[in-house]
């Protein structure tokens, strides 16, 4: 019943060990890849094209993973669509350690409306996430169909979740996505809805979810820290770090009185006494919270047992607080105030448009600005913000929407919420 999904996989292992690749290579660029681990401010998705080497660090991840595991291998040859749900995870270790561990559950319930069928397919769930695998065939009458997802109670009360999701693809009249839901309370009821709402139609499929919240309500680990560091003048504390089955958490305080605003830490990672890497979270919400109390997620480790865990990082991005205003006169479109170091250039004004490019560096992304306002301080933004780079391109043109008849006297004002103001000291905390 399964042999397309074991077929797939056997002629991608096959391929695999043909390769070819001296082994100084493959350590060469294994440590590559630890030194240049980048963490993303947010967890917007972008069309950055994925380059060669990323994609065959995929594919190594994917099948290591199927070689040494007879769980994975297992599930890949008893749940329906497996395989597409371990490349979708492969590029995240705590994932592909959840599944290993058997920390999937098998949902199988379909629903179809005007000529597609959904079925989802799997979940992973633990006390703040939920991810939900589904998988669509069929022919849509309308081809700007868009589907949204929504989590309600059984009777019918929506949840209070923010969540992230790809768009469908359908390819050959089949296709699979998913969707991730961020509890802003501990989830704790047995059963769910999850409605995914065909638009422009506004026709909701439902789902019914069975779960369990006794099972992970106690699947945590903690480890306090409370410890201050100092890098570049700025004190920066270590408060706890917590790590569930699906991401760890690591709470950070910065002091009130740091004379720079630090964005973020450019490779804060977990490491084992084995040198084995915990990193960044590449798809989702990286990090929650403003001004001086923040929490950053990493991949999980919930289900190893090393003997020691370190935190680590060798450098952040941060920004003195007088500078990061920029100011724009509305009128002439020229740039009144901004960084000091211009990164950031060749600023343009239109009447619905605020357009500027930035130099940075090719492996980071992020956005610069994350507000925009009038002079009296009032929203003007206008809903959308879009990044464009040629491939390899270390300069970034950036574009803002705002509502011009939201201005008034005075300039239009951006505040920066990330800057490629690198400050570099070498950081390892002993946490177990």
């Amino acid at each position: 019943m399964y042999e397309k999904e074991e077929e797939r996989l056997r002629t991608m292992k096959e391929d695999y060990d043909e390769l070819d690749i001296p082994v100084e290579r493959l350590d060469a660029a294994i440590q590559r890849g630890v030194m240049k681990a980048k963490q993303p401010a947010h967890p917007k998705w972008k069309p950055w094209l994925i380059s060669i080497s990323m994609a065959a660090i995929l594919i190594l991840s994917l099948l290591t993973a199927i070689r040494v595991s007879p769980a994975v291998a297992s599930y890949v040859s008893i749940l329906p669509g497996m395989d597409k749900i371990i490349e979708r995870i492969s590029t995240d270790k705590g994932l592909m350690d959840a599944v290993n561990h058997n920390y999937i559950q098998e949902i199988g319930v379909t629903d179809e409306y005007d000529g597609l069928k959904i079925t989802v397919d799997s979940i992973i769930v633990d006390k703040q996430q939920m991810k939900v695998f589904y998988s669509f065939e069929g022919t849509p009458r309308k081809e700007d169909l868009q589907i949204i997802p929504s989590l309600q109670t059984m009777d019918g009360n929506d949840l209070e979740v923010s969540s992230g999701f790809s768009t469908i693809n359908l390819e050959d009249g089949k296709g699979d996505s998913e969707v991730t839901f961020y509890f802003d309370e501990p989830q704790r009821e047995k059963e769910l809805k999850l409605l995914l709402t065909l638009k422009p139609e506004k026709h909701a499929l439902m789902f019914p979810l069975k779960l369990d919240p006794v099972a992970y309500e106690k699947q945590k680990k903690s480890y306090p820290v409370n410890k201050t560091i100092e890098v570049g003048g700025q004190n920066i504390t270590f408060k706890n770090i917590t790590t569930y089955p699906l991401r760890t958490e690591i709470e950070v305080e910065f002091d009130p009185d740091n004379t720079k605003k630090v964005f973020t830490f450019e490779d804060l990672r977990i490491v084992n006494e084995q040198g084995e890497v915990w990193s960044g979270i590449k798809n989702g919400i990286t990090a929650h919270g403003e001004n001086d109390k923040r929490t950053f997620y990493l991949e999980s480790n919930y289900f190893q047992n090393p003997d020691h865990l370190y935190l680590t990082f060798s450098s952040i991005r941060a920004l003195d607080k007088d500078q990061l205003l920029i100011k724009i006169d509305p009128k002439t479109g020229v740039l009144l105030q901004g960084p000091p170091d211009h990164a950031m250039y060749d600023v343009k004004l239109t009447k619905s448009e605020v357009i500027y490019k930035v130099n940075m560096d090719s492996e980071l992304r992020y956005e610069l600005t994350s507000r925009i306002r009038n002079a009296k301080g009032e929203d003007i933004y206008g809903g959308s913000t879009s990044t464009y780079s040629e491939e390899g391109a270390d300069v970034h043109e950036v574009s803002i929407r705002y509502e011009r008849e939201k201005l008034v006297p005075g300039p239009i004002i951006l505040e920066i919420s990330d800057y490629p103001m690198v400050i570099k000291k070498n950081v390892k905390l002993k946490i177990k």
